[in-house]
């Protein structure tokens, strides 16, 4: 087990100095809550970090590290590894996506949000984004028209959006609680 912290220790360390952040290191997230760590990814991830050391413009190599850093709830290294591969591909919704999703694992709010939203811009399709920026705005910033509105625009630009009969009846309660919380809004002012 020991091994395995100084292992992630030096991914991340190696990951710092490759970006050449000036951000102060801090170890890696521990294991998933599940207890299963996959040491495979570990593995590759330090794999990805050599071979990102001697070509960092190597857009796909930083894409799949943000995806470790990610998978084993690494979000300041993905961050990390996200921006750089969006230096080289900037439209890629996938992986600002994913980006924003780290964002918000890290109570950065407002960065999450603008990362969905740049995402929505660059591929309108793009679901994932926009169901994670409503879901962003409810849950977080506690407003109910930017969820309702992020969600109409989804049923809008993806109609064969795969859940969408569950998220068309989502915003329709919404709708409905929308007056409720307006009132009680005005009862405590």
């Amino acid at each position: 087990m020991r091994r395995f912290a100084v292992t992630g220790g030096i991914v991340f360390f190696l990951v710092f100095a490759v970006v050449g952040c000036k951000e102060k290191s801090r170890p890696p997230a521990g294991p998933p809550a599940s207890g299963f760590v996959d040491l495979n990814k570990y593995r590759e991830a330090e794999t990805l970090v050599k071979l990102l050391e001697k070509d960092p413009n190597n857009r796909r190599a930083w894409i799949r590290l943000g995806n470790i850093y990610f998978d084993t709830a690494q979000n300041e290294e993905a961050v990390v590894a996200y921006r750089k591969a969006l230096d080289f591909e900037p439209g890629n919704a996938d992986v600002r996506t994913d980006m924003g999703i780290c964002l918000r694992r890290l109570g950065r709010t407002d960065e999450a949000i603008e990362a969905f939203k740049k995402s929505t811009v660059s591929n309108p399709r793009h679901y994932q984004s926009r169901y994670n920026l409503g879901l962003t705005l409810l849950h977080d910033k506690n407003d109910l028209q930017g969820a309702i509105d992020a969600w109409e625009g989804l049923l809008r630009a993806v109609p064969d959006f795969p859940g969408r009969e569950r998220l068309a009846l989502q915003v329709e309660n919404l709708k409905q609680a929308k007056p409720l919380a307006e009132t009680e809004n005005q009862e405590q002012r």
